[in-house]
């Protein structure tokens, strides 16, 4: 079976009703539209954060993947400049659950 790589982010927007280019939380003039906070399409806020952890948590030719704890990290550091703190507290949410299911299969895989 042959698996396409996802789009880049830019393509979902285009796709999107709410297409817009990437924008930084703080409205930067050097960002496409300068616009900020909620000015920002919801759905380019999601993808910014999405787009971000994967990024810093696959492998480049440059360096290896982060950990999850590490990307994180990050992304709780440029709440409010880089991203939007609420996308960015659902996603942390989120993947800690995805982690601490993984852990608790893993543990209950083990038994087997």
């Amino acid at each position: 079976m042959i698996r396409r790589p996802p789009a880049p982010p830019r393509v979902i927007l285009s796709r999107s009703e709410e297409s817009s280019p990437p924008e930084r939380q703080t409205g930067s003039e050097t960002t496409p539209n300068a616009l900020a906070g909620d000015e920002i399409p919801l759905m380019a806020r999601v993808l910014s954060v999405v787009d971000s952890f994967d990024a810093m948590t696959s492998d480049r030719p440059y360096r290896a993947a982060l950990p999850v704890a590490e990307a994180v990290r990050r992304l709780r550091v440029a709440v409010g400049t880089e991203w939007d703190p609420e996308i960015v507290s659902v996603f942390v949410e989120t993947v800690d659950s995805v982690v601490r299911s993984a852990n608790m299969a893993t543990v209950g895989d083990e038994r087997r």
